[in-house]
């Protein structure tokens, strides 16, 4: 599939943070930098137009596409599928780059990370969806082990004239994403989905971590990770549960787990009446 990426789409979105290579800012194409953040446009994604590229320029795009090692990030933030022209279409990513939060003022939203536009396909709604992709009819992107997904907006929902965030946590997207890569990293056997299933499933646990008091990203992502290497019902075991309680005191939730090891994490499962849940 990687050798007809390049051929199947108009545009190569450049995420210049990181882009290391000098190479990458010779290509032809603009950047989708917003007036307002002119001054950090070398860090903002830049355009890049497929049909201007010639072969020497379009085989080392491939050669880096196929280098990128699993869980790097990755310079070319999606490739996109497209009727409209440069301008056009830099115009309409600029407009999104940049979103108003009511009580939070304007914010950089980072729709083009990979890592966060997954997350948009169940987070944001059809209308905010339709209007991200705007004139794209096909944007393809890498997972964070190099996998290509390809997604077009919903069909039948007309975009509005400029991207709401109403509604859309997107904290969370952040929050969530980094529990994705610590569980992944820390819990044997643990697999990500295309289809998302896991990351409703952890979004579920950090809710729950919330309403149990925890608000440090490390308490939550330690909530998230005991439920589901041991048991999902793991917090209402009795000491868990006093723990949590400690943790909303003085202490926070990992130091008060500080001296549990795994075989007592597993015999607390047992406890609860059902066979420890692992991922291995």
């Amino acid at each position: 599939m990687v050798h007809r990426l390049l051929d199947e789409h108009a545009f190569l979105l450049l995420d210049q943070a990181h882009a290391q290579s000098d190479f990458w800012r010779k290509l032809p194409g603009t950047s989708v930098a917003p007036a307002a953040l002119t001054k950090e446009a070398n860090a903002l994604p830049h355009l890049i137009a497929i049909d201007r590229l010639d072969q020497t320029q379009r085989a080392w795009i491939l050669d880096e596409l196929l280098a990128a090692p699993a869980e790097a990030p990755r310079p070319v933030a999606a490739l996109l599928a497209t009727e409209a022209n440069l301008d056009r279409l830099a115009n309409h990513l600029s407009a999104c780059l940049i979103v108003s939060i009511p009580t939070q003022g304007r914010h950089l939203f980072r729709y083009y990370d990979p890592r966060v536009f997954r997350h948009l396909s169940w987070m944001a709604t059809p209308t905010q969806r339709a209007t991200l992709f705007g004139p794209v009819s096909a944007w393809t992107w890498s997972d964070h082990q190099g996998n290509w997904h390809r997604s077009h907006p919903p069909e039948g929902i007309v975009p509005e004239p400029s991207f709401r965030p109403k509604g859309l946590d997107l904290a969370r997207i952040g929050v969530l994403e980094r529990c994705m890569k610590t569980l992944r990293r820390t819990i044997p056997g643990f697999t990500d989905d295309a289809g998302n299933v896991q990351a409703r499933h952890v979004n579920a646990l950090l809710d729950a971590a919330l309403s149990n008091g925890l608000v440090d990203e490390a308490d939550m992502h330690l909530y998230a990770a005991q439920a589901i290497r041991f048991h999902p019902d793991i917090h209402e075991h009795p000491e868990l549960a006093r723990r949590l309680r400690a943790a909303g005191d003085d202490d926070s939730y990992v130091g008060a787990c500080s001296d549990l090891d795994v075989d007592t994490l597993a015999r607390y499962a047992r406890e609860l009446g059902s066979p420890r849940k692992e991922h291995a």
